[in-house]
């Protein structure tokens, strides 16, 4: 098995490269891979060799093979037991991504196998899930309709790292400077503002002005403290000299939100994108009234370093439609939402990053 060049590298030591091909062809097994896993995750040979099912002698000689492979020691012993060196670390970094590729490919050719026509595992924040994500499975499955689709709803706390461990092919998340690692590709889709919702048969629905006194006496669903929305949205009131209101709610789900609003006169403020797809349900009312308040842009994140499947293309062509398309339909003038200030001159809906779709 022939061990994978870091993508990052250029052709600088390229003989360098073809000396450790070679010695490498031949001689570097799963086996190998998958004891430096484990002997990370005990720290023990002698537990690794009981969780491999082999003798310790022989799990012992795996390791002295797979350092002379490395051409370095790639554990330590110390009194807690074995602590990976910094080459061993490298080395523990890359083999759980090639044993990660091997049990993928293991699993999308099983699923060809059985008709499918592969999978794609997404990661997707919560604002993004009937506003983006529903619309692109419809359309994704209109077209290829045996892509086995996976969706894990979570923020991108939770996301990223699930993608940087190669868990996840497709992230759809606010682009933030954690984003911005050197691990991931990151694509803009669009930016939105930030709206003020009531339910649509609230007394304000109808409402052409509201000033910010009336909505500083009135009852709030707000983010939670921690939220980078909160701290803007107090600070609107406080430059005006105005009160700042006390939630009654604070939550970060939108469901609950979206809960609360319809059996009540409250207000909340929620992402612009989800306040027109449940204003166009009949569910909510937006209200006049332009936040001052910026949220990330929402894009799509791949991991820098991974090849992207058919069954993934497929996937980021459709997402990139359905976003070029409210793109335009904007520039149209089709369906005008309130923008705030904050958002006025945001670019268009557009790819970022050089990596091809499919």
């Amino acid at each position: 098995m022939t061990a994978p060049a870091d993508p990052r590298a250029g052709d600088k030591g390229s003989n360098m490269d073809i000396r450790l091909d070679n010695r490498v062809r031949g001689r570097l097994r799963l086996r190998h891979l998958e004891l430096l896993d484990v002997l990370d995750n005990t720290g023990s040979i002698h537990k690794a060799a009981a969780r491999l099912s082999m003798t310790q002698p022989a799990a012992s000689k795996l390791l002295r093979d797979a350092e002379d492979i490395y051409g370095t020691q790639l554990f330590m012993r110390s009194s807690s037991g074995l602590r990976p060196t910094p080459g061993g670390d490298a080395a523990i970094r890359w083999a759980r991504s090639i044993l990660r590729s091997v049990g993928d490919s293991l699993t999308e050719v099983q699923l060809i196998r059985e008709g499918a026509h592969g999978r794609v595992r997404v990661g997707v924040f919560p604002a993004a899930v009937s506003v983006l994500l529903g619309t692109a499975l419809d359309r994704l499955h209109a077209r290829w309709p045996d892509v086995v689709v996976l969706a894990t709803e979570g923020s991108n706390e939770v996301l990223l790292p699930a993608l940087a461990r190669q868990e996840l092919d497709v992230v759809l998340g606010r682009l933030t400077a954690a984003t911005q690692d050197p691990a991931f590709e990151s694509e803009l889709l669009y930016d939105e503002p930030v709206c003020v919702v009531v339910r649509s048969g609230h007394p304000w629905a109808r409402r052409r002005r509201l000033d910010l006194s009336e909505l500083a006496a009135s009852q709030w669903i707000l983010p939670t403290e921690f939220a980078p929305m909160r701290p803007q949205f107090e600070q609107m009131f406080v430059k005006a000299g105005v009160a700042v209101p006390r939630p009654r709610v604070e939550t970060a789900s939108l469901l609950l939100s979206q809960a609360v609003i319809q059996k009540s006169d409250m207000l909340a403020v929620v992402p612009g994108r989800v306040a027109t797809h449940y204003r166009d349900q009949g569910l909510f009312a937006i209200l006049p009234f332009a936040l001052p308040l910026t949220i990330p842009p929402v894009g799509v994140i791949t991991h820098a370093h991974r090849p992207v499947s058919p069954a993934v293309g497929h996937f980021l062509d459709v997402v990139h439609e359905i976003a070029g398309l409210e793109a335009r339909a904007r520039e149209a003038g089709a369906r005008p939402r309130p923008v705030s200030p904050a958002a006025a001159g945001s670019p268009p809906a557009g790819r970022r990053g050089t990596r091809s779709a499919r």
